[in-house]
């Protein structure tokens, strides 16, 4: 196994903080170790609140901890480990930062002892990656209508592929997608509407949401693909995100569709319990839903897109820093337009350090830019390619490792679109191989350092990665 033996703070020297797996403590006592180091270069715990630290080999029982970053337990990065050799081999270390319960960027690197070494984990804003020259398919499965989602867990991807009936983990061995041996998995609900991951008990292993428009599970994750499902309180409705609204630091639950919208709060252990008159007023009809800290105050908020039945606007919700979420001023942050919306995406995507918000669904998209304080103007016209297709999802990420983001728009029964950034705040057209696909995910798949595309069609899942 992994031994970790101890974290020091460089900050502030005299706080030491031990580390045991399986009750081994250990100084000194082996002339091999690696001393890791683990820096941001974010703010703490302004844009930076929480840390897992996750050391796994093969063969051996792995070693993940998350901490609270600001606090007395680690107040400041960089902070350094100890990690001495055990029984596993080929080791690797991760460390993963969070925002308001959710990642926000990931390092990892391969450890090897021999005396004592250091290595480093850098959860920056930006690396640099070698130019990716195209973005081509890697690997491609047969799956009918599938839902699907990333989750992380022991130093790798599992992608998660629900079929109406079937449920297949699959990861990487760096050229194909193959199955990932777990055991007996959940049934699947029927009617599965919306998929949605986060960390949400606190052991560096990401858990999914399943949302049906009756009723929503947690699928537990043991961080090697096996899924253990639970029942969650009340209904489903249909769209779902996760991220910390109250500011406990773990991931909480909202879940929307129609004229309703709830709130489940999480205590940390992934319990989730329903807080009453958390959202409001309520939409007229909710389609899709994203979080993120649109006005910049350290609390996150809500957009719900609408448009169902009619074209209607997209309401926004600040949150008030008490885990309460208000949409009565929704006109001063969002336009009134009416629209036909099927996804919500929050990301930074001029590069200004805010977030912006790209609205697509019926008729095309929208990508509404932020002033800084909350407030969006529609730059659409000037910003993204016109377009009047019907979208079914938008996903954004940096794919080809030039720190600008990708923007992919999804339309059931028609190819792909890809849109890359500029550096000037607009998106231009980029080349992909065409592909249907009415859901998509982005993340990195086979641990190369470099986020893939994943696309969900009528009939194939399909892995796009850069060469």
């Amino acid at each position: 196994m992994i031994n970790i033996a101890s974290v020091r703070n460089w900050s502030k020297s005299t706080a030491v903080f031990f580390l045991l797996v399986a009750g081994v403590l250990c100084f000194g006592c082996d002339d091999d170790a690696v001393v890791l180091e683990i820096r941001t270069d974010l703010t703490i715990p302004g844009q930076l609140d929480g840390l897992c630290i996750e050391v796994s080999a093969r063969g051996a029982t792995p070693f993940a901890r998350r901490y609270v970053l600001g606090g007395t337990e680690v107040p400041a990065l960089p902070a350094t480990l100890t990690v001495l050799p055990g029984a596993g081999s080929a080791p690797v270390a991760t460390a993963r930062g969070y925002r308001d319960g959710r990642e926000v960027l990931r390092a990892r690197t391969a450890l090897s002892f021999a005396g004592v070494s250091h290595a480093a984990l850098g959860l920056l804003r930006c690396v640099a990656a070698p130019a990716v020259a195209t973005l081509a398919v890697r690997d491609e499965v047969s799956a009918t209508g599938a839902h699907i989602e990333v989750l992380f867990g022991r130093g790798r991807a599992h992608l998660v592929v629900l079929e109406a009936s079937a449920v297949r983990v699959l990861v990487s061995d760096g050229a194909v997608l193959m199955p990932e041996v777990t055991g007996a998995a959940p049934t699947v609900p029927a009617g599965v509407r919306a998929l949605a991951a986060a960390d949400v008990d606190g052991d560096c292993d990401d858990d999914l949401v399943v949302v049906t428009d009756s009723a929503a599970e947690l699928w537990r994750h043991d961080g090697r693909g096996g899924l253990t499902a639970e029942p969650l309180p009340g209904a489903g409705l249909g769209a779902a995100a996760l991220g910390d609204v109250d500011g406990d630091g773990d991931a909480d639950l909202v879940l929307a569709g129609g004229a309703r919208v709830r709130l489940l709060v999480n205590d940390g252990a992934g319990r989730f319990s329903e807080a009453a008159a958390a959202v409001t007023p309520a939409p007229t009809d909710a389609t899709a839903v994203d979080l993120g800290d649109f006005t910049g105050d350290g609390a996150i908020d809500l957009i719900i897109g609408q448009g169902s039945a009619a074209p209607a606007p997209a309401r926004a919700y600040a949150n008030d820093g008490a885990g309460h979420l208000g949409g009565a001023a929704s006109a001063a942050y969002l336009p009134e337009t009416p629209l036909s919306t099927r996804a919500v995406t929050l990301a930074d995507l001029d590069g200004d350090g805010d977030l912006d918000a790209v609205l697509a669904g019926l008729g095309g998209a929208h990508l509404y830019v932020n002033r800084g304080s909350g407030r969006f103007d529609d730059r659409s016209f000037e910003r993204l390619p016109a377009s009047t297709d019907d979208l079914a999802a938008a996903v954004t990420g940096d794919l080809d490792g030039d720190c600008l983001p990708e923007l992919a728009l999804t339309r059931s029964g028609a190819a792909t679109s890809l849109l890359t950034g500029t550096g000037t705040g607009a998106l231009a057209p980029a080349t992909l191989a065409p592909r249907e696909s009415s859901r998509a995910r982005i993340a990195d798949l086979d641990g190369d350092g470099l986020r893939d595309l994943i696309l969900a069609g009528a009939t194939t899942v399909t892995w796009v990665a850069g060469r």
